[in-house]
């Protein structure tokens, strides 16, 4: 039976975390029900984490309404 550092699950984001820990030497498994690259990659982002940081949004905006984004 193989014998691993790290294992993995989810190709997304979780193949970056995988790259840094292979190139620091240890042994890695990335395991993914998928294509290589998640959903974001071969699907499209998923509508709802959109909508999750436009809905934090507008709640911070109504706690701190002279608050001006992004300046």
């Amino acid at each position: 039976m193989d014998k691993f550092d790290l294992i993995v699950i989810g190709s997304g984001a979780g193949s970056h975390v995988a790259s840094q820990a292979r190139h620091e030497g240890w042994r890695v498994a990335l395991l993914d029900q998928g294509p290589t690259g998640g959903t974001c990659l071969n699907n499209g982002c998923i509508p709802s984490k959109m909508q999750y940081q436009d809905l934090m949004r507008a709640f911070s905006e109504l706690e701190h309404p002279n608050h001006q984004h992004g300046q």
